[in-house]
């Protein structure tokens, strides 16, 4: 099983733009665009097995809405928390 070097952990420690995408019962894909990003062209691809767990309480959602805005998220209802096994891992960088 493949790991995430400390310069492909940094993407996802840092305040950087995410697409998570998942797929629904028929097969068709659904992606969601996560926070923003200095540089979009620097990136991480995870292919895997996705677990999903629930936030309770929004505490993760609280988490990442205080990193990137300083505050508690609005609604922390009806949220995921989604762990991926990683099969496939790459990575790009412009630089």
């Amino acid at each position: 099983m493949p790991t995430l070097t400390e310069e492909q952990l940094e993407l996802f420690r840092a305040k950087n733009c995410a697409v998570a995408t998942t797929l629904g019962p028929d097969g068709s894909p659904q992606s969601t665009i996560v926070w923003d990003d200095e540089n979009p062209y620097r990136y991480v691809e995870v292919e895997g097995v996705a677990e999903l767990e629930d936030d309770v309480g929004g505490n993760h959602m609280h988490a990442m809405s205080r990193k990137y805005t300083g505050k508690d998220f609005h609604t922390p209802v009806d949220r995921l928390i989604v762990r991926v096994t990683p099969r496939r891992i790459y990575d790009y960088d412009d630089d």
